[in-house]
């Protein structure tokens, strides 16, 4: 049995119209924002930050629509009555909590410098709760995408796992790192940071999923880890850093 709804899309024709406008939208105004960066100097710039994530975390949400993730979470229980009763369901549920408080609140902090950003409470948990859905959501839409092919759950998850790092290393170091999240990497670290933190995440994680089918659960997972990135960058406000560099 698939894990995710095959969605019932474009059975009214507005539907379609809708998606294609969405979607052209979106990829204007994010190649526009791209574009406007020589104008400020390449100082980063808060603003245009959020502005950039909010069109990516909107392009996400689609994705996640288009795929049936969106339909499949909120047409099940977050949890299976019989997986109360079940102890390797809350021994695996267990370890993926322990695994993302240990990696994303414990060792990624360490290797993560703030260059005297005020740390904005109210902007870290809005941003990083949107980041976290987003990024959990999109992640889920791959795994939806690659269960297409009807393949085992070994294999489904063996390629999912692979698109997903694939993406997660080219979106951050050639995108992410550079348009929106403010300079925060120690060099050195960002070795450490993907195989104590963002490896383990992935791979416990999708099991979980492949095994438990709890969607929801994963992409809460996501955003508590997103959310703790955020918290120890100082992930500023749209009004922090409009005309200025973050770094003094």
């Amino acid at each position: 049995m698939p894990i995710f709804q095959s969605p019932d899309l474009f059975s009214q024709s507005w539907e379609l119209a809708l998606i294609t406008a969405v979607s052209v939208s979106l990829i204007v105004l994010i190649y526009h924002l791209i574009q406007l960066k020589p104008q400020w100097g390449g100082a980063y710039r808060s603003d245009v930050a959020w502005a950039i994530g909010g069109i990516t975390f909107t392009a996400f949400y689609l994705i996640s629509w288009l795929t049936g993730v969106l339909q499949t979470i909120f047409s099940r229980p977050i949890i299976q009555s019989e997986q109360l009763s079940t102890p390797a369901w809350w021994g695996l549920t267990l370890l993926c909590f322990i695994i993302i408080y240990v990696g994303y609140w414990t060792i990624w902090p360490m290797g993560t410098l703030t260059h005297g950003r005020q740390r904005n409470l109210g902007a870290i948990l809005t941003f990083g709760t949107l980041w976290g859905v987003g990024e959990g959501l999109f992640f889920m839409s791959l795994l939806a995408l690659v269960e297409k092919f009807g393949l085992s759950r070994l294999w489904t998850g063996i390629i999912a796992y692979l698109l997903i790092a694939a993406f997660k290393g080219i979106w951050h170091s050639q995108f992410w790192d550079i348009y929106v999240s403010p300079e925060h990497n120690i060099e050195e670290w960002n070795g450490r940071k993907v195989l104590f933190v963002h490896t383990p995440n992935l791979i416990f994680t999708l099991i979980y999923v492949l095994l438990y089918e709890n969607v929801a659960i994963f992409v809460f997972l996501q955003t508590l880890a997103l959310v703790g990135s955020a918290y120890f960058m100082h992930f500023p406000s749209y009004q922090a850093y409009k005309s200025t560099s973050l770094t003094p």
